[in-house]
């Protein structure tokens, strides 16, 4: 390993001892649920927010208008449409980042991330986030994505699975339950289900008939 690819970290062999580093695929998991409850959220704020964008520069939004058949008219268009696009897509970043940067300042985790058992904490002393980096977390990921995503790639290539984005505000990933978590209530849902499936049916008492010592069932 070349000293500076150590020094950035790029030691792909994982920890076998202290705090359990969330991974590439668990944290892209993570962030498709995110992306998925934040889009279904604000759908149709963003959309009456674009409506009203484009109404104020008398545009008409991508995709509303005729057909587009060259290169040169598609280019022409975006060029006649930057402002109102450039606002309302800085809109709807903002509004999204408002919202992770809320969860994560309330309980140190996204929904994505908490569904997986993910937990953002500072590097090193895993001790909680301050507010602040939270922030500069989120818009760190600019200059972790424009270089063909290079700074999120780069995960996949350091023992802590730390992406530009991280380095820059000092965090760190980490799982919040044990190895097997999962798998354990997996099969406590089987073993409970099964419970039910098995139980037998409480039988009907048997009948009784009158004695002179009082009521015994009938042989």
């Amino acid at each position: 390993m070349l000293p500076f690819m150590a020094r950035w970290g790029l030691k792909p062999k994982p920890l076998d001892t202290g705090p359990r580093y969330a991974g590439a695929n668990d944290r892209s998991m993570a962030s498709a649920l995110d992306i998925v409850l934040l889009f279904t959220l604000l759908n149709d704020l963003s959309a009456r927010a674009n409506a009203f964008i484009y109404a104020a520069f008398q545009k008409i939004p991508p995709g509303s208008g005729a057909p587009v058949t060259s290169f040169e008219a598609l280019a022409a268009g975006l060029w006649e449409i930057r402002y109102p696009w450039l606002i309302s897509n800085g809109l709807v970043v903002l509004m999204i980042g408002m919202l992770l940067v809320a969860c994560q300042w309330a309980y140190g985790t996204t929904p994505g991330k908490w569904l997986l058992g993910l937990r953002i904490v500072r590097v090193g002393t895993l001790e909680p986030v301050a507010p602040w980096r939270y922030i500069l977390r989120f818009f760190a990921y600019i200059p972790a994505a424009l270089p063909l995503m290079l700074g999120i790639f780069w995960m996949s290539f350091n023992r802590q699975h730390r992406g530009w984005h991280d380095y820059i505000a000092g965090t760190v990933v980490i799982y919040t339950r044990p190895r097997g978590w999962y798998w354990q209530q997996v099969k406590r849902g089987y073993r409970w289900l099964y419970s039910l499936a098995v139980k037998k049916p409480v039988g009907e008492p048997a009948a009784e008939q009158g004695h002179d010592n009082g009521a015994k069932p009938i042989e």
